[in-house]
């Protein structure tokens, strides 16, 4: 009789033994290092940006430039680098959705049905004339007991991979504002270069004539002629620089 009680209790004690390990067996909490940073960043410490009303995130603002704010809406849906981000934090998700899965119980359903008829070159007899129907069920559940802490770990560790993956996300939403407003300015910049250079050709053709006429007139000399045409090609010369340079800017921006 005695034994029959010990054989009973048995279950009982390996389960309690089970939850007493369960909260020891984990190991340590991971513990972020400590890294020293200033308490305040130089930028996030002045309340404007410029001169300007706009935040620190949405700093393009301060131009008040309507290309440039919709640059930078377009980008958040037509940039492919932005969207890898966006679906490696899904990756991630989806990563932590199956590490905590393994903390519930799995269930697995089978099913499977056939019909046999007996065949029609074959002499019919009356234990197998008529059709049979064969239909069978079954259920199947399983449940890992998370005694080591291997699960709770590997939940942690996908949380953590998530949260890594939106500071990604972040980095490169940063990266791509700054580069379109970089080379944004850039374009501008270029733009009014060239248009300046344009104008002081126009301008500097119209100094040679006047030199010219000037030198048929026996007024100034011939290397007054040949200073004024060499300005002139010098300035000319700096157009398709400039010319080169902005197309490279532009595909830039485009790509």
């Amino acid at each position: 009789m005695a034994t029959k009680q010990r054989t009973a209790r048995f279950p009982y004690i390996f389960i309690g033994l089970a939850l007493l390990f369960s909260g020891c067996m984990v190991g340590p909490d991971y513990e972020p290092p400590v890294v020293d940073v200033p308490d305040v960043w130089q930028e996030a410490s002045t309340a404007r940006v410029a001169d300007g009303e706009a935040a620190l995130q949405t700093w393009w603002t301060v131009f008040g430039d309507p290309t440039l704010e919709s640059l930078i809406e377009r980008v958040q849906t037509s940039n492919l680098d932005l969207k890898q981000a966006v679906w490696r934090m899904e990756e991630a998700r989806a990563a932590r959705g199956f590490a905590r899965g393994e903390l519930l119980p799995g269930v697995q359903a089978t099913g499977d049905a056939g019909r046999s008829q007996q065949s029609e070159n074959v002499v019919p007899t009356e234990e197998m004339a008529d059709a049979t129907n064969l239909f069978s069920v079954g259920l199947d559940t399983s449940w890992e007991l998370d005694v080591f802490g291997r699960v709770r770990r590997a939940v942690e560790s996908a949380d953590a991979q998530v949260k890594a993956s939106i500071e990604d996300y972040r980095d490169v939403l940063v990266t791509l504002y700054a580069d379109i407003g970089s080379t944004y300015v850039t374009i501008r910049s270029l733009q009014m270069r060239l248009d300046f250079a344009r104008d002081n050709v126009e301008s500097q053709r119209e100094t040679m004539d006047i030199v010219i006429a000037r030198e048929d007139a026996g007024l100034v000399p011939l290397l007054d002629v040949t200073r004024a045409r060499s300005n002139l090609a010098n300035t000319e010369a700096t157009i398709p620089q400039l010319a080169t340079a902005l197309e490279v800017e532009q595909n830039r921006l485009a790509l």
